[in-house]
């Protein structure tokens, strides 16, 4: 046991002499002397005076708190990721979002991605995983902003929490219609009808219809709404009426 003791107390000296040294490296020599910086990929000139950073200074030294402000203070950046390209560089990368959903702006019809607090981002059109549900017919604010339509919100809530429990069910999910003020229309893959659900009770009207599909073998060719807003009642609505 001393002998383990005293092992272990020989590695500690080691490590604390290593990190020392390596912290004499730093601050007294070349070594990890910031020399360049890149934003979203490209290479900064004059990042100095524009970011307000220390040419004289190490990467680690600099102060990047106040960069990620200064960044965050235009209107056309609203995330901001400052990683170490050791043992000389600082890269930063802005507006990083990955989509959980997609939205198609009542006027324009432009397509545009929403995050996981459901804010208004731009896609990455060659990398882009479809198998998203998309939201339609929604009044659409400026990037980085929410959309005016309060039910969004509560959508992509619902959509994610859908997308961590059943991810299956999630991609069968095609669209979401906001046309109306009083009520949300599903489209389901594979099925020629269109779900009536409330927007703040999406996810439990929308499981509700997955049970009654595995219980009930019910024929629903001629169906061309199926109404889930009312409790212990589905309403459907044929195609003719």
């Amino acid at each position: 046991m001393r002998f383990m003791t005293v092992k272990i107390k020989a590695a500690m000296l080691v490590f604390i002499a290593l990190g020392f040294a390596l912290a004499v490296v730093v601050n007294l020599t070349d070594v990890c002397r910031l020399e360049a910086v890149a934003l979203d990929g490209r290479d900064v000139d004059g990042w100095d005076k524009k970011y307000g950073l220390d040419e004289h200074g190490t990467v680690f030294s600099q102060p990047l708190d106040n960069l990620a402000l200064q960044l965050l203070g235009r209107r056309d950046i609203a995330r901001v990721e400052i990683d170490y390209h050791l043992p000389d560089g600082l890269e930063i990368t802005t507006n990083d979002f990955e989509p959980v959903c997609f939205v198609v702006s009542r006027y324009g019809g432009r397509l545009y991605g929403l995050d996981e607090q459901a804010r208004v981002i731009s896609l990455d059109r060659g990398n882009i995983n479809w198998e998203h549900p998309c939201l339609t017919n929604v009044k659409v604010s400026r990037l980085f902003e929410m959309c005016g339509d309060y039910r969004v919100n509560l959508v992509v809530s619902q959509l994610e929490e859908l997308r961590r429990q059943h991810l299956d069910l999630y991609r069968l999910v095609n669209e979401i219609d906001f046309e109306s003020d009083h009520f949300l229309l599903v489209s389901v893959s594979g099925l020629s009808f269109r779900l009536k659900v409330k927007a703040e009770s999406f996810l439990r009207q929308f499981n509700v219809f997955i049970r009654f599909l595995e219980s009930f073998n019910t024929h629903l060719d001629s169906v061309r709404v199926v109404d889930l807003r009312f409790d212990d009642m589905i309403i459907t609505v044929g195609k003719d009426i």
